[in-house]
Order: structure tokens, then sequence, then C-alpha cells
């Protein structure tokens, strides 16, 4: 009868038959089935504090205990007690489910299921936002000394580093995961860990041992592009400090793989043109500033904008050649040399202008207002060169006085004016971009000379800052 109660979903009625039954008949193989039957019905109807009351009730019986049957309630309930945890995590209830796995394992020390359990409370310690929970508990996998589950030990490793790295201990994930990948280098995954690793040695300022790893990428991984990034990095590491020898030959070797995004590769180009230029070797460092002009015109235009400043920074260094050249061209003492001298030093003016225009055309903020810079102090200077021009022999005082006064008005004033509108747009410029490099220094105290009301100098804004300046709001 009760069967058949139960085989209809009249749970509550085969409850009572079957409980009767255990309790008259404890030693019969009816009580047996019962019990069992009883379990079920409680697992059924998901009522799973039931379950483990009244089987916890019926293992007190020594009858049932002792039994066939009572093993199969012992097991019941830890499948039950597993259960319970997996339905809390289909239901998201991820903190309540990590706390059952963790009570299953605890409860039920010898199962062959105390490992996924422990991994599984990690796992959703970690999806309710619980990461000190959840490392905890990633570690206490990592670390049994069961020879099995070699699967979730090498998975909790993994999952504990990258919590490690979130959480800003970079250090100690970078050691994890190089652990990792050493445990199974023949994993594919094996070379990228490595390089995770060094990257986080590289953020948490220990050089020696980024550079170790990046060299054992170098060493290990087959793809072609972790070894651009890997050459590129190491140069890095050494051009902050302070290594140019081997910042130069990481930097060529990167350069050489003819991989990488255009950014970085053209950074290489102009980290070689400044290292060599810091070792005085001016043939080396001016080949690596013709390639930096060079890899940028080769570039679809999409890709130039991201690194015009490198190239505007190598164009640079022809206006600012062009203009020592164009100073050190002098006007002549002698009246006959003087025109060809003045024409000269204008022709050298206007190179010298041109050439900062194809800076500017660059588009690269800090450029732009060290072009106009640059472009004001050859006007100034050539203003100035007027103004101390000889005046010509024979001249008495009073046509000295009015040769000076007609130099000034017509050749010196015009380009003293083109002096102050380059270095007010210079400013201006800086202002509206926000870039302040070394140049807006220089233009910033000229106007402030001129105009000492509407640029004043209070300090808001400093070389090398990217800060607002609220003058100009």
């Amino acid at each position: 009868i009760g069967r058949l109660y139960y085989q209809h979903n009249y749970f509550d009625e085969a409850h009572d038959i079957f409980k009767g039954i255990v309790k008259k008949y404890p030693r019969s193989k009816y009580a047996e089935y019962s019990a069992n039957l009883i379990l079920d019905i409680y697992s059924l109807k998901k009522d799973y504090v039931g379950l483990e009351k009244t089987g916890s009730e019926l293992l007190q019986n020594p009858a049932i205990s002792d039994s066939k049957a009572g093993a199969d309630i012992r097991d019941v309930l830890e499948k039950a007690s597993f259960k319970k945890a997996q339905d809390l995590e289909t239901s998201k209830n991820y903190a309540e489910s990590a706390v059952q796995y963790e009570n299953f394992a605890r409860q039920n020390p010898k199962s062959e299921l105390v490992t996924q359990a422990e991994f599984n409370a990690a796992v959703n310690y970690e999806k309710g936002g619980q990461n000190g929970l959840a490392l905890a508990s990633y570690q206490k996998v990592a670390n049994s000394k069961s020879s099995e589950h070699k699967d979730l030990k090498l998975k909790s490793k993994r999952l504990s580093a990258k919590l490690l790295q979130d959480s800003g201990q970079f250090e100690e994930a970078a050691r994890l995961f190089k652990e990792v990948a050493h445990e199974d280098m023949k994993d594919p995954l094996a070379a990228n860990l490595i390089f995770t690793a060094a990257a986080l040695y590289e953020v948490a300022g220990k050089n020696d041992d980024a550079i170790r790893a990046y060299d054992e990428v170098l060493k290990t991984s087959k793809k072609n592009q972790d070894h651009s990034e890997a050459l590129y990095s190491i140069a890095q590491i050494h051009l902050k400090a302070g290594h140019k020898k081997l910042a130069i030959e990481h930097f060529e070797k990167y350069v050489e793989t003819g991989r990488g995004d255009s950014k970085k590769m053209m950074e290489a180009h102009y980290r070689l043109m400044e290292l060599y230029l810091s070792q005085r070797k001016i043939d080396a460092s001016e080949k690596w500033r013709s390639k930096v002009l060079g890899y940028y015109r080769r570039l679809p235009a999409a890709q130039r904008k991201s690194v015009a400043n490198f190239a505007a920074k190598a164009r640079m260094k022809d206006a600012e050649e062009a203009l020592a050249k164009y100073k050190a061209i002098r006007l002549s003492n002698d009246p006959a040399k003087l025109k060809r001298s003045i024409d000269e030093k204008l022709l050298a003016l206007k190179e010298t202008n041109k050439i900062i225009k194809d800076v500017i055309d660059y588009d690269s903020a800090d450029e732009i207002i060290a072009g106009l810079a640059l472009s004001g102090q050859a006007y100034q200077h050539m203003g100035d060169s007027f103004v101390r021009a000889p005046v010509p022999k024979g001249f008495s005082a009073d046509d000295q006085k009015m040769y000076k006064e007609k130099v000034e008005k017509e050749l010196a004033q015009p380009q003293f004016k083109q002096a102050h509108e380059s270095y007010q747009k210079a400013v201006e410029k800086a202002w509206e971009l926000e870039a302040y490099p070394e140049a807006y220094r220089t233009a910033f105290e000229y106007m402030n000379k001129i105009d000492p009301k509407t640029y004043y100098d209070g300090g808001e804004v400093g070389m090398d800052s990217h800060l607002v300046n609220w003058m100009a709001k």
C-alpha cells in the first residue's frame, strides 16, 4: 500500500506507512526498503532539512544503522548535502551555496567529493563577491596533499593567482602564475602564464624577476607575437633603469621582428634615435631619426594620429638645427655686403619656418606649441638682428639716428610683430589643448613681459604638466 501511494505521488500518506513499518519491524528487509523510500520522498520534495533530520533519526536505530540500509542512508545523506549546495548554486544563492559546500566537506571528510566541494565553495564565494573567502578556499584545494583531482588543484592555483592580481598582490600573483606554468610546460597556456607573471613582476617593480620571466617567454613560446612583446618589455625596463646599451640591444631586436602594434614600433624607433644621441653617436641617431619619419610616412592614414608625436619630435630636431644655422648668420658690417647677408638670413628664416610648419602639421599637441614658440624665437632674433645691424660709415649723428629709426620701423618692427603673434598663438594653443611642454614657458614669459595683466604669471601651470590654466577660463 505504501508503494502505491509513493508511485502515485501521495507522499504524505506513503511517508506515514513507511515510517510505521520501520518502527514496528526494524530488522525486516521491508524496514530497509521503507527507510530508503522515506529519504527519497524528502529528496523529491527538496526538503533537505527534513531529509537530514529523518536520516539522522533512522541511524539512531541500531537495527537500521548496522544494516545495508544504514550504509545506504549515510550515502543518501552525503549526496543530499552536496545536492543542497548545488541547488542553492543553481538558484544563484552563491554565498549560501559556498557555505553549504564547506559544511559538506567538513561533515564528510572521507568523501570522494570533498575536493570538489571545496573547489565549488571557492567558485561560489568568488561569484558572490567574497574574494577573500574564495582565495582561502582555492588555496585549500591547491595545497591538498591528495594525489587525486590534479585538474582542480591546477585550476585553483590559476584562479588564486587571478584573485591575487585583482587585489593588487602582484608579486605573489606573479610567483603563482609562474609556478602553475612550470607544473605543465606542455600546456598551450604555459607561455601565456609566464608572460603574465613577467608583466606582474614588472608592475610590482621587481625588474630582475620580470626580465628573467620575459627571457623564459623568448625560450619557450612558439608565438612570434610573444617574442616581440617580450623584447619590447625588456627594452622598456632597461630604458627606465638607465641601462642604455641593453635598451638599445632589445629595442633593435624588437624592430627586427617587424611585429607589434604601430605605436610600440614607432616608439622603439624614436627611443633608438634618442638613446644613440645620448651616447653622442650622431650618425646612428640620424639613421634612426630618418627611420622614424619613414615609418610614419608608410603608415596608413588611420594609424598616424596615435604616433604623430614621435614623428613631430623627430622633425622638430630639423627645425632646431635650422634655427641654429639661421642664428649663426651674421649681418655684415660692410655696407656693400649688408644686403646680401640680410637676404641670406631672411632665406634661412623662411626655410626654418617651412620646417616648423611641417612640425605643426603633424598635429601633435606638444610639438604644435613648441613649433609656434620656436617660430617666435626666429622672428624675435630677426628683429634683434636688424636693430643691432651696423650703421653705414660716413653718416652724421642725425643721419645715423634717422637710419636706425627707419630700420627699426620698417625692418625690425614687422619681425617683432610676427614674433608676438607666434608666441601668443603658442600660449593660447597651450591653454586650448591643456598641454604645457618646456617651450610653453619661453612663450609665456615673453607674453608676460608684453602684457603682464592678461598673461599674469601666478604659477598656475608648470612645465611638462597637463593641468587646466584657469586664467584661460
